[in-house]
């Protein structure tokens, strides 16, 4: 069973990573890709985001621990360790996973959705999908040119200069 039926990557609209004690990452997909707009204002890593929606649309219940009833603290989830909110085109609402401790083996982790008391496992892999940093999912290339596009490069520096340039073979 999956955690979001029927979740397709390509209508999540916004994207919002809250670690218990840690930095609120809020992504927003703009018209030309992924946009992180908290904690900084800057383009989102493509690949990582990607990553990321593609956990979020495959999520399935490894195991329901309980149906309802639940005493929260007692698996992580009150507070929760990681809150991962979803804004999704088309939904009615935003859609909210609640991830908490690992289970006594280490194999998974306690999670829930706002929208159901059940308390359940998933895969304890996918910790390190969620629990994502600022820096781990900005854009990171300093450069925003294709490599063949280039001619000529010159690197200065307090030591001297030097100039790498393609010849008439494309040859560096």
């Amino acid at each position: 069973e999956k955690v979001f039926a029927n979740l397709e990557k390509a209508k999540i609209k916004e994207l919002t990573l809250a670690p218990a004690g840690g930095e609120k990452v809020r992504l927003v997909r703009s018209s030309d890709g992924w946009r992180m707009a908290e904690p900084l204002t800057v383009s989102a890593a493509t690949n990582e985001v990607d990553a990321l929606l593609g956990s979020l649309e495959s999520l399935e219940i490894s195991e329901v621990v309980l149906e309802t009833g639940a005493d929260l603290k007692e698996y992580g989830l009150e507070p929760p360790r990681l809150s991962v909110g979803l804004a999704v085109e088309g939904a009615a609402g935003p859609l909210q996973l609640e991830v908490g401790d690992k289970t006594a083996d280490d194999a998974s982790l306690y999670a829930r959705t706002a929208a159901s008391p059940r308390v359940f496992t998933i895969a304890g892999y996918l910790e390190s999908s969620f629990n994502k940093k600022p820096f781990d999912l900005r854009y990171r290339e300093l450069l925003h040119i294709k490599r063949d596009d280039g001619k000529k490069l010159e690197v200065r520096g307090p030591e001297g200069a030097f100039t790498l340039a393609k010849d008439d073979k494309g040859e560096w």
